[in-house]
């Protein structure tokens, strides 16, 4: 009876051994949702044995911004990128990821503007600095553009050299030699000539900076689509052609620009096309066309980019072929002066305030984060600002801030060890006398294991009870049994 109970017992732990396995097998975990101008990027980490297909989408404010689809090896991570236009205000950003298997995560922030970008290429306020790890500088944002404050000299390094390898950055005294995971060659973005099948849509493979890929709808395919081609389309040469593409290659932001494209029938039948425009992976428009034999047309698309540098991509497909065109152009920031001005009228009285945002903080390692006060004065005073509750290596901040009417200062905060922390920002009105402080939590966050891998199935819990109830059953039988026999040996014979 002993034996039954120890290998009934050997049962159950091999079931939940077994299990934890499997749950460890299939896991993701996402982390470092971050915004760095008008870029939000965030690391996908497929903590599981097996390779995974994660789809993943961006949402801002409650609305889909993007989604796309990155393969992971085992214990492999990339990061995932994708651009948004910032506006003056608050952001509330998620990013949700779903492997294959079934595993899913999530992280959420807020991200608060406080006024326009000057800078672009990467967008920053002035007085905001960061470190250009491509061209070995220190550089800070003055007079709208990016001035460079020192460069492959001891100051640059004691700026921004962190000599950590493997911490995603090519530091000082780094090479691709010494720490090649952090001093890899990064990858142009572009389309490539790969293409998958996802329904009735041809999605070509799209390189990303970091060397990911990921695979963005760009062809409805009118037959159905398999292995990777559009069904019905000629394997001795497309009937369909893009012969020329016209488009600006420089222009400034919140202006429209077209492109166009004349598009040609180069066989002696009479064919119906469907042109789609891809800006950086995003559908902008879509138009069909019906052909005569040997007939030419253009198709013109209207845009209105963002500021940045763009990828696009006209693409052109039939019953009897496919073809497309990509091209590139940069959208620089509106600098127009102002043209007309209002009569200047007289001020109503108003009162000292002071406003600090963002109300908390998520800030990665080493990544630079700033803290907005907006200052709006009664009278022409100076102000003082204090921050306390953080490491003084974390901060670079003006203590001292004159103001006519109104000003926005800013205080840097750069962390160097994680953890959670509360800034007491304190501002002080000289003259007056007023005294304003907020209590920020700032939370320094580093990867961490996702729940999901040491969740149990719930189909595993319930096997476990069954066993442990058959276990509980065959002991009680065997008493009852056995008390039965010896009462049948206590009676007279």
């Amino acid at each position: 009876m002993k034996g039954l109970i120890l290998v009934l017992g050997m049962l159950v732990f091999a079931v939940l051994g077994s299990g934890s396995a499997a749950a460890q097998s299939c896991s993701i975990d996402v982390f470092g949702l971050d915004v760095e101008g008008n870029e939000i990027s965030v690391t996908v980490h497929n903590t599981g044995e097996t390779e995974q297909n994660v789809s993943y989408t961006f949402i801002v404010d409650d609305d889909e911004l993007a989604n796309g689809s990155i393969v992971l090896g085992a214990d492999d991570e990339k990061e995932v990128a994708n651009s948004f236009s910032f506006s003056v205000g608050t952001f509330d950003i998620e990013f949700t990821a779903k492997a294959g298997c079934g595993a899913t995560d999530h992280e959420e922030i807020t991200h608060t503007v406080l006024q326009d970008y000057s800078c672009s290429f990467p967008a920053g306020v002035t007085g905001e600095n960061y470190c250009s790890y491509a061209t070995q500088s220190y550089q800070v944002c003055q007079g709208g553009s990016w001035v460079t404050l020192a460069q492959n000299s001891g100051s640059y390094c004691n700026s921004c050299g962190v000599q950590v390898c493997g911490d995603g950055v090519c530091n000082c005294f780094e090479d691709a030699g010494s720490c090649w995971q952090d001093c890899k060659a990064a990858c142009t973005p572009g389309f490539v000539d790969q293409f998958q099948c996802s329904g009735s849509t041809l999605q070509q493979a799209y390189k990303n900076a970091d060397c990911s890929t990921s695979y963005v709808s760009t062809t409805s395919c009118p037959l159905g689509c398999q292995s990777g081609a559009c069904i019905g389309a000629s394997s001795s040469g497309s009937c369909v052609a893009i012969t020329s593409l016209d488009f600006v290659d420089h222009l400034v932001a919140g202006n429209a620009a077209t492109v166009t494209a004349t598009i040609e029938n180069t066989k002696q039948a009479t064919v119906t096309t469907v042109s789609q425009l891809t800006i950086d992976t995003f559908l902008k428009g879509t138009s069909s066309l019906t052909l005569l034999p040997f007939e030419k047309k253009q198709v013109t698309f209207t845009i209105t980019p963002a500021a940045g540098g763009h990828t696009g991509k006209v693409a052109l497909t039939s019953s009897c072929g496919t073809d497309s065109q990509q091209f590139n152009f940069l959208v620089t920031p509106s600098l127009d002066p102002v043209l007309f001005q209002d009569p200047v009228l007289p001020l109503e009285p108003f009162s000292t305030s002071v406003t600090i945002l963002p109300p908390s903080m998520d800030i990665p390692l080493y990544q630079a984060k700033a803290i907005g006060i907006e200052i709006v004065s009664a009278v022409a005073q100076d102000f003082s600002v204090q921050v306390s509750g953080l490491p003084a290596e974390f901060l670079s901040y003006d203590d001292l801030v004159p103001v006519e009417t109104s000003r926005t200062t800013f205080v840097f905060v750069t962390p160097t060890a994680a953890g959670t922390y509360e800034a007491q920002v304190t501002v002080t009105a000289g003259e007056e006398g007023l005294t304003f402080t907020e209590t920020i939590p700032i939370f320094v966050a580093t990867a961490s294991l996702s729940p999901a891998a040491l969740a149990i199935p719930w189909y595993e819990i319930l096997l476990v009870a069954g066993l442990t109830v058959i276990i509980c059953a065959v002991v009680i039988g065997y008493h009852v049994y056995y008390r039965k026999r010896h009462q049948r040996h206590l009676l007279p014979r």
